[in-house]
């Protein structure tokens, strides 16, 4: 688009883009609503709240949700997420993976009430991939979910994912091992 100007110079303007353009249309669009109530008055103009215009709500219901707070919770070790919508996958947080190393993959092994993760276990089972991301790495097995989740009866009914909180960091053979207390 081209402006001429008092002294004859000519100014080219870059061509606008589709967002630009996007952009142009809805302000166009907003600049023309109208409505019996007054949309131009900026609150903070306003002197008192008796300036601002009175609207009409006729035709809106409140909302029928309870609000509930969320309690912060610390962080845990290792979650499973047992979800028939978002899949199966166990989650290892960041302390785990410190201290298991520079592993692409790790051994489980199962005691009464605790999990055993390492990057080599000397039963020498199943190995399973792991896929880091910048805080935790992802399991995804959804056969090893429902061993854990049959193994220690872990209850999904309500929920799709079970946080476990407590473990212990150690070796065994030379390797480090973290051994995450299963508390149902």
């Amino acid at each position: 688009m081209n402006h001429e100007y008092a002294l004859g110079t000519v100014i080219n303007e870059p061509e606008m883009n589709e967002v630009d353009i996007e952009f142009q249309e809805k302000s166009q669009a907003n600049q023309d609503f109208s409505s019996e109530d007054s949309l131009d008055l900026d609150p903070s103009e306003a002197s008192t709240t008796q300036d601002l215009p009175e609207l009409n709500l006729d035709g809106f219901s409140p909302a029928q949700s309870a609000y509930s707070m969320k309690t912060a919770v610390e962080a845990g070790l290792m979650s499973v997420i047992n979800s028939k919508r978002n899949g199966k996958r166990i989650t290892l947080s960041d302390p785990v993976l410190k201290h298991l190393g520079p592993v692409d993959s790790v051994e489980i092994a199962f005691g009464d009430d605790e999990i055993a993760i390492a990057g080599k276990l000397p039963m020498n089972g199943q190995r399973f991939g792991i896929k880091r991301s910048s805080r935790k790495a992802t399991i995804y097995s959804t056969g090893a979910v429902q061993e854990i989740t049959d193994k220690f009866n872990l209850d999904f009914e309500n929920r799709v994912s079970i946080t476990f909180h407590r473990g212990r960091f150690g070796m065994v053979n030379g390797r480090p091992v973290v051994i995450i207390k299963v508390n149902h």
